[in-house]
């Protein structure tokens, strides 16, 4: 899902069109809250999608929950994350807008979530 749909998503909740939490046809759950929504994807995971000025944010934090300990056991530690979200940075792959909130510039601001499209 790209940042357009939660958008889409979100004005249509501020429009009153759809619920502040529901289910969407496909059996994905949603949940608005503050800057952002919480989805929980049929199988249980649970994928936070904040927005930024219309686009698709993450922390370290967020970031890190996408790691399952189940996969293979290994599981990067916020500060990895951030050093390597650092590195992005640097090499003009992601934004920081604000400390530690990043933005994948090269497809324009919008970040897959959970990897779903």
């Amino acid at each position: 899902m790209r940042s357009e749909g939660v958008a889409d998503l979100r004005r249509q909740y501020r429009r009153r069109e759809i619920e502040k939490s529901g289910r969407l046809e496909g059996g994905l759950e949603y949940d608005f809250h503050g800057a952002g929504c919480r989805f929980v994807i049929p199988g249980g995971r649970v994928v936070e999608v904040d927005l930024y000025e219309g686009l698709e944010d993450f922390d370290p934090w967020k970031f890190q929950d996408h790691f399952s300990v189940e996969s293979d056991g290994a599981r990067p530690s916020v500060d990895e994350i951030r050093l390597h979200c650092g590195q992005l940075v640097r090499t003009g792959r992601l934004v920081e807008p604000h400390h530690v909130w990043y933005l994948d510039r090269v497809n324009g601001g919008q970040v897959e979530a959970g990897g779903e499209s």
